[in-house]
């Protein structure tokens, strides 16, 4: 059986991060990341480099994010599959488990949700909005 890396981005507020979870040959659990997340390259590279640190020199990539399976189709080294998310869910329980310890050490602020309008004040927003984009169709306008 060839090792498996169960990796996603996850979210802690508005903030990204990458949930990688090593397992060896045998299924067992080996190691895990924890890590904000840049870019696809980026992530991928740092899955390797997790992986080879066991002596793993192709793993297998399961994921949930397209970013990462579409990053893992022009990489050499990662075969990577595209799975259901309820297949990948031991990555959002890391999340869950490490949220706290993330909210301090990359100084993460809360997102507040913002009031929902009353159904009279949403209707008058769109009343206003159609009639300000009717006025500027088909002028350039500078506001």
């Amino acid at each position: 059986m060839r090792s498996l890396v169960v990796a996603n981005v996850e979210m802690v507020e508005a903030s990204p991060f990458l949930v990688a979870i090593l397992y060896d040959a045998d299924g067992e659990y080996a190691d895990e990341i924890v890590m904000q997340y840049e870019d696809a390259t980026g992530a991928i590279r740092r899955i390797r480099i997790l992986a080879e640190e066991y002596g793993v020199s192709a793993p297998e990539l399961w994921t949930s994010t397209r970013e990462l399976f579409g990053e893992t189709l022009s990489t050499t080294g990662v075969f990577g599959r595209i799975k259901h998310r309820s297949d990948t869910v031991e990555t959002k329980r890391v999340i869950e488990r490490d949220t706290e310890v993330l909210y301090d050490l990359y100084e993460i602020q809360p997102v507040e949700e913002l009031p929902r309008p009353s159904r009279f004040r949403a209707f008058l927003i769109k009343l206003v909005t159609k009639i300000q984009n009717k006025l500027m169709e088909g002028y350039n306008y500078e506001i």
